[in-house]
């Protein structure tokens, strides 16, 4: 018992005068990182491009039925028609976009979800099913280029005239 009050006596000193022990910490630093991707960004490409980098449907000739001219971004660009023809007398095909910022990022690209319309004067006829050559692509070397195709809609009787409107298209970095 006696041994008992001793120790407790000599504790209660420790904390009556203080001590001069130092208690041990261990522990390590740990690294916080971050990485800030450059700029990306998309412009229509005319190069190489017969028809400016704009989607070109071409020179068209409606007849008494509605019809679609289909411009294909794969291979040579090809036009298809349904109830209406076309002639060679314009350039037509795809449009051509340029995709720049990291070397070697992965990127995807976005079109139109709905029609768009396009007009000369007050008549108007309609543009959908947007397609693309890339749906998720590579910037090797920092840039890549892609293609969009689409359908137009040609109207019954469609008045002559130069029809034109505009598209969106975005990149993202994956």
């Amino acid at each position: 018992m006696k041994k008992k009050i001793l120790a407790l006596s000599c504790l209660a000193a420790l904390f009556a005068f203080g001590s001069d022990a130092q208690a041990i910490v261990v522990g390590d630093n740990g690294t916080a990182t971050a990485t800030i991707a450059g700029a990306i960004s998309v412009a229509k490409y005319e190069t190489g491009s017969t028809t400016g980098g704009d989607l070109a449907f071409g020179n068209i000739i409606a007849g008494p039925s509605a019809g679609t001219v289909t411009i294909n971004p794969f291979g040579s660009g090809a036009r298809s028609f349904t109830t209406v023809t076309g002639t060679n007398l314009l350039p037509f095909g795809p449009a051509q976009f340029k995709v720049t910022g990291d070397a070697n990022a992965n990127y995807t690209v976005s079109l139109p979800s709905s029609d768009i319309t396009i007009y000369s004067g007050t008549n108007t006829m309609t543009v959908d099913a947007f397609t693309k050559t890339v749906t998720t692509g590579t910037l090797t070397g920092g840039s890549d280029v892609f293609r969009v195709g689409g359908t137009l809609h040609v109207g019954a009787n469609q008045p002559s005239g130069t029809y034109s409107g505009t598209f969106n298209v975005t990149a993202a970095y994956n």
